[in-house]
């Protein structure tokens, strides 16, 4: 596999520069020590632009895709603690685009913390019952239909399979980003850590396109994410962009880990990681992933003990707005 003629391709890929600068790598030296692990690090994607979060890097590859096929908004599906309405919405209005959102179990929900910004930034904000969240896709189809009827030329990116795959590949600059920041800090075999969504799978994608020895432990906070169709999106784009043959397996992963039950629930044991690496390293972990992903790590600290670890923190901290009577500070 030619890594050099792959990463020339790879930056021809129309993209809009969001990021300011190579998000940190920072060592949890504190919380490595009190579990008895040998390396805990933490990527910090909570530091990205518009609130952080790895929307922005999506939106990196997203923009230029909408602007060229000549839409002119955006109609996105959320569940309603979701980071991507914030961060969407944000940077829709930055860049003169209308922004049309779908919230999912959200009708009698107070507005605070991630709908607010939502609605603060949004056209429209639908916040919809529980019927209507269970037969999400003919709603967002009706939106979609009246959107046309009045002008607007939106693009529906809830499971475009587009929009998938640009996600994944925002995530190959973060894979770049983390090779240099192991080689500088003489990290070896790291396992990577993350929530399965498209910011995992770029960095998988990462890893075969560039042959990085890295391991996987994906946390799965959703069951409707479809992680075989989504591999299989990427698999077959990848062949179109790079000219190679990408094949997943499940021994891409080291472990993948079910939570998807408590999806948007904050458990006991997840508060107890958020206080503690806000108390140990000064880090505000997202409630709804990635203190999800410490807790996995403090719950498995005995079998992870010899291993270099690698969260990947992909959330924003608005979303700790959401949870406040839930963590009884």
């Amino acid at each position: 596999m030619n890594t050099s003629k792959i990463l020339k391709k790879y930056k021809t890929i129309p993209k809009y520069n969001l990021l300011n600068y190579i998000t940190p790598l920072q060592n949890l030296d504190k919380i490595a020590r009190q579990f008895g692990l040998k390396n805990l690090y933490v990527k910090r994607d909570d530091h990205t632009n518009f609130l952080g979060g790895e929307e922005v890097r999506f939106y990196e590859y997203i923009l230029p895709y909408i602007k060229s096929n000549g839409y002119n908004s955006i109609l996105n599906v959320n569940d309603y603690h979701s980071n991507d309405g914030i961060v969407g919405s944000m940077i829709s209005k930055k860049h003169d685009l209308d922004y049309f959102l779908i919230t999912k179990n959200a009708a009698h929900k107070h507005t605070s913390g991630n709908i607010l910004i939502c609605k603060l930034f949004s056209n429209e904000v639908h916040s919809l019952n529980e019927f209507w969240s269970s037969n999400i896709d003919d709603y967002a189809k009706r939106v979609e239909s009246d959107l046309k009827k009045n002008n607007f030329k939106p693009i529906l990116i809830h499971k475009n399979e587009d929009i998938i795959f640009l996600k994944s590949l925002a995530y190959i600059n973060a894979g770049m980003e983390l090779n240099a920041q192991f080689k500088t800090k003489k990290i070896k075999n790291p396992y990577i850590l993350c929530t399965l969504n498209e910011s995992f799978l770029g960095l998988l994608l990462a890893s075969k396109l560039f042959n990085y020895d890295w391991k996987f432990i994906g946390i799965q906070i959703e069951s409707n994410i479809n992680l075989k169709k989504k591999l299989k999106i990427i698999e077959t784009k990848s062949k179109q962009l790079f000219n190679i043959d990408i094949i997943f397996s499940s021994k891409d992963f080291e472990e993948k880990y079910d939570i998807s039950n408590d999806y948007g629930v904050l458990s006991e044991k997840n508060k107890q990681a958020i206080l503690l690496a806000s108390e140990k390293e000064n880090i505000l972990l997202n409630p709804l992933n990635d203190c999800k992903t410490l807790t996995y790590v403090i719950e498995n600290a005995k079998k992870l003990s010899d291993k270099n670890l690698i969260i990947i923190n992909t959330g924003t901290n608005v979303s700790i707005y959401n949870y406040l009577q839930n963590l009884n500070l």
